[in-house]
């Protein structure tokens, strides 16, 4: 929005509202309840994407009461502060709430960060890294190679909106099944994974993935693209003091009577569920690389993957 040569800024410049909206953004903005609606634990954005994904997957565990919660969402004031927060009626919404809650925690748990989706996205990530590189190299492009894509690569991102809207999900799987074609091409061979041990940040982790790497080398496949480290990490719920201690907007969901907040789902008096996720961080870290690598990457790292399921 600040890009003087921008399109979206450019219009919102000329509707007067760059300012407003960086506001919102920033938590800055007057009334809180409008950047709440963007950006909180009840944000418009969770709200739709979690049931999307939920019947897009498949799974139910994104599935919770959406058309009872938007009937209970109450505007109150936090204390003395007289400024409007987006909560929940605190009388008889606050389980859907909590169904909601828990249910992107479980999303996150079991599909965000599921081993098969984790390998996807590093093998769409190490197509698009080769393309890039490649361009680099060669200055040339994979065929047939989408203008769309092209033009992606050649401007490092600053498209039309044309152009960005064309980039969906079709296009994309399309050049790629194109590109499997080509003989080791810009699309990788399916990704495998494991799950490491908590802590592989020491000298023992280091040195191992050292001789994977030349291993790797050996056996033809560059390590830039074929040995990837992938930590996910999470979140799933800031309560208020999290919030006050980090100096960041509070998240924690407001329990509104009669247009005030008297208390927060994180109570354990209100969700003992919420309660044991609060401020807790869950992190998987795992290493992608081709199934035909699989043996030599299990012989060589035994000490450091993980019994846990992953």
């Amino acid at each position: 929005m600040r890009d003087a040569g921008g399109e979206t800024g450019r219009l919102l410049r000329r509707a007067g509202l760059v300012e407003e909206i960086l506001a919102v953004y920033a938590h800055a903005y007057r009334p809180s309840f409008v950047a709440d609606i963007v950006s909180s634990q009840l944000d418009a954005d969770r709200l739709d994407y979690l049931l999307r994904d939920s019947f897009m997957t498949g799974v139910a565990y994104g599935r919770y009461d959406l058309e009872w919660i938007l009937t209970n969402l109450r505007l109150a004031r936090r204390g003395k502060d007289r400024d409007l927060r987006l909560a929940i009626n605190g009388m008889k919404g606050y389980h859907a709430a909590e169904q909601f809650v828990i249910g992107r925690y479980l999303m996150y748990q079991q599909v965000y960060y599921h081993k098969t989706s984790r390998a996807a996205e590093q093998m769409i990530r190490t197509a698009l890294q080769r393309l890039v590189d490649a361009h680099k190299e060669t200055g040339g492009f994979p065929e047939p190679c989408p203008a769309p894509i092209r033009r992606l690569i050649q401007t490092g991102g600053n498209l039309p909106v044309e152009d960005y809207l064309r980039l969906d999900d079709w296009l994309f799987l399309s050049a790629f099944e194109e590109w499997s074609l080509a003989p080791r091409g810009a699309v990788d061979p399916i990704f495998k994974t494991v799950r490491l041990k908590a802590d592989t940040r020491h000298k023992p982790f280091g040195q191992a993935l050292e001789g994977l790497t030349r291993i790797f080398h050996t056996k033809g496949f560059d390590p830039r693209y074929y040995l990837l480290e992938d930590d996910a990490s999470d979140l799933p719920y800031r309560d208020l003091a999290y919030s006050d201690r980090m100096g960041t907007a509070p998240e924690d969901i407001g329990l509104a009577v009669r247009g005030k907040i008297v208390g927060y789902m994180s109570e354990r008096g209100v969700s003992p569920l919420i309660d044991s996720i609060r401020n807790e961080p869950r992190k998987l870290q795992r290493l992608c690389f081709p199934a035909a690598m699989r043996a030599e990457v299990e012989r060589r790292l035994k000490p450091f993957i993980s019994d846990e399921r992953q």
